[in-house]
């Protein structure tokens, strides 16, 4: 499956079927990846929220201020979601990178950046995939 973030919704394409199906969410979506468990975690314009199977959405971490949003994330192979957030106005050198853990604590882990995530020094600290979380 692919899976694709574009402001209050997200599409969900299954390979090979040529089917897409649009899911509503009532936040800002930067990122989503789906969990190992079932359902997704998304990345949003407060923190972070759990889609469950069924589409029922649950914010579990609002922390960004009202001037941010998250924008990319992605996933290590030790189930942990390294996520990338900005300022609305894009003025760079605000970003942050977080890192949400499978206990679903999260911590700030750099601040000041001003690439995208997958070239940053978040490098440093895992190898990068698109994989399902193990939340």
């Amino acid at each position: 499956m692919l899976f694709r973030s574009a402001g209050n919704c997200w599409h969900q394409t299954i390979l090979g079927s040529n089917k897409t199906t649009t899911h509503a969410a009532p936040s800002t979506l930067g990122a989503l990846v789906e969990r190992k468990s079932g359902g997704y975690i998304a990345a949003t314009k407060e923190g972070f929220a759990e889609i469950s199977p069924d589409g029922s959405y649950k914010s579990f971490a609002e922390f960004l201020s009202k001037e941010e949003r998250f924008n990319d994330a992605k996933a290590d192979a030790s189930g942990r979601w390294w996520a990338g957030s900005l300022t609305t106005d894009f003025v760079p050198g605000r970003g942050r990178i977080w890192a949400l853990e499978t206990d679903r604590t999260y911590r700030e882990v750099e601040v000041g950046f001003k690439r995208r995530l997958r070239q940053t020094t978040v490098a440093k600290y895992a190898s990068l995939q698109k994989i399902p979380l193990l939340l």
